[in-house]
């Protein structure tokens, strides 16, 4: 077998041993089951190959004798990751959390000093990947939070840890009005901001958002009716919601380990 062809950014430019290095890379991540583009490699190695394409050289390889003779030599999948080059994947092997699919957060979670990544690709469509050893998986978003609740008995059997539960449950947490449905079934709406069910009964200025959206996608600000029905002008406590606007300057988040119905952890 021979390594996979791998066209690093600014391929022009850049040492022969790194694209040497970058295949046997490749090949060290599909032998232990997962499959990486070679930007995702370059974000587990912790160096920009657009920026500085010798740093990844560097990286891969102590001296160009290493990666010629690691390069030509790995011709097995062992052989691959027992290669001086594949101990540089040494750290995305140790993780313990991924947070999947990777979207930029990964140099911000290699600040926390928890072993945490963001370079896995996998979306929740395809085959499940494997797991590293005692490894928990982690969404960055609500659509991926569904997806793994969904495939929840096929990513354990894969060796990850989850947290997680039925996908029904995880579906109403992610979609904002069905959340508020089943507040006002349970008689909590009142801990809600205030609903409003269309745009002549709102008290303004309001929000006006997405049910289902993150990170401030489809959030404004409105201040009548006419700029409501200007975005949209159906789908209100389904696919819209208009609720109270809360003033302020200062945003608080709270994260909650619920089992059974009890709050055992919080994290504000």
């Amino acid at each position: 077998a021979h390594p996979p062809e791998i066209t690093p950014p600014h391929a022009d430019s850049v040492p022969p041993r790194l694209v040497e290095g970058m295949s046997v890379l490749c090949r060290c991540d599909q032998a232990m089951g997962h499959s990486h583009s070679a930007e995702s490699l370059c974000l587990v190695l912790d160096v920009d190959a657009n920026k500085d394409p010798k740093a990844l050289a560097g990286v891969c390889a102590e001296d160009d004798e290493t990666a010629s003779d690691t390069s030509a030599s790995a011709d097995s999948d062992s052989e691959v990751l027992n290669s001086p080059l594949c101990g540089s994947f040494a750290q995305y092997k140790a993780a313990r959390f991924h947070f999947a699919p990777a979207n930029g957060w990964h140099p911000d979670l290699r600040k926390m000093h928890c072993s945490a990544q963001n370079t896995m690709e996998w979306d929740g469509k395809g085959p499940v990947p494997v797991a590293p050893d005692d490894c928990w998986l982690l969404p960055t978003s609500d659509k991926m939070s569904v997806r793994i609740a969904r495939h929840q008995s096929e990513l354990v059997k894969a060796g990850w840890k989850l947290l997680t539960c039925n996908p029904v449950t995880v579906s109403r947490l992610s979609n904002k009005a069905k959340l508020f449905k089943h507040a006002r079934s349970l008689g909590i709406d009142s801990a809600l901001p205030q609903h409003y069910a269309s745009p002549e009964v709102a008290a303004y200025p309001c929000i006006l958002k997405a049910a289902v959206g993150q990170h401030g996608k489809d959030v404004y600000i409105v201040n009548s009716s006419k700029e409501v029905r200007d975005i949209t002008t159906d789908g209100f406590g389904v696919k819209w919601l208009l609720q109270e606007m809360v003033v302020g300057s200062m945003e608080y988040s709270t994260s909650l380990l619920v089992v059974a119905g009890g709050v055992v952890g919080a994290v504000f």
